[in-house]
């Protein structure tokens, strides 16, 4: 079944509840019973942590552009490579940032230019991130 119609199916079921019942206790107490989980798992989604994205959706709505991530440096033997990503959005280079591959390089250097930008989503600011990014560019230059 399609995601959109099991959700049509659903929220007719709490609108029948609602109507049946008369009391929103009532319905909103058979929502937590029965998406609770479906609601913790989404809270802890990937989706939170998706800087890119987040970066991408904001600079395209506030800022008319495309975020470019350019690879600054690499270093460490082929099987443990370090690597330093930037991000430039409408010419501006924001701070880059380390990872232990391309993809989580680009996704800490859109954490910390949707810092810069005071962009981030407070529910995305997630404690040791960017301790993480540093403690990444240290061993790197070391």
């Amino acid at each position: 079944m399609p995601h959109s119609l099991a959700a049509a199916v659903y929220e007719s079921l709490i609108a029948a509840i609602y109507i049946d019942s008369g009391d929103l206790e009532v319905a909103r107490r058979f929502i937590l019973r029965t998406a609770s989980h479906h609601l913790e798992q989404a809270a802890r989604s990937e989706h939170q942590r998706n800087f890119k994205s987040q970066l991408q959706q904001y600079a395209q709505k506030v800022l008319c552009a495309t975020p470019i991530y350019d690879l600054l440096d690499e270093k460490g033997p082929d099987h443990s490579k370090c690597f330093e990503v930037s991000v430039v959005v409408q010419g501006r280079r924001y701070a880059s940032a380390w990872g232990p591959s391309k993809k989580e390089a680009e996704q800490k250097a859109a954490y910390l230019a949707l810092r810069e930008l005071n962009a981030v989503d407070e529910l995305s600011d997630l404690d040791g991130f960017t301790e993480g990014a540093e403690g990444l560019e240290r061993a790197a230059r070391s």
